[in-house]
């Protein structure tokens, strides 16, 4: 008896191995967002840190004090808020101000459904 190997099923299950791959990759990779990013990226929402605070589960006291320099953010903390604006259709890229993408639903998860959201700070 011969094996029949579906070649259709075979390229896609390795490509959808090659995609999962990368999901991985850009998941391990630590949140950017400075803190100059996230005050601009508030301006332009119209947003108080307050209203970030509500929308991205991190504390205003956090957000205040990552915005004026004096304390750094868990990932888990700057996924939370990068996921929040990205929901608004905003795009955070390194070294670039916050700017409006059209269609644009982000590439952060939501941290809600992540194992370690209740050390969001």
């Amino acid at each position: 008896m011969t094996n029949v190997i579906d070649l259709k099923r075979a390229r896609d299950d390795k490509n959808a191995d090659k995609d999962q791959e990368f999901i991985d990759f850009i998941l391990s990779q630590p949140q950017t967002m400075t803190a100059e990013q996230c005050s601009q990226a508030r301006g332009i929402l119209g947003w108080s840190q307050e209203a970030l605070a509500f929308r991205s589960g991190a504390s205003v006291l956090a957000i205040s004090q990552f915005e004026t320099g004096t304390r750094l953010l868990r990932d888990v903390t700057k996924q939370a808020i990068v996921f929040a604006l990205e929901a608004e259709g905003l795009m955070l890229i390194p070294g670039h101000p916050p700017m409006r993408g059209e269609n644009v639903r982000g590439m952060t998860p939501n941290p809600r459904n992540g194992k370690n959201f209740h050390l969001v700070e």
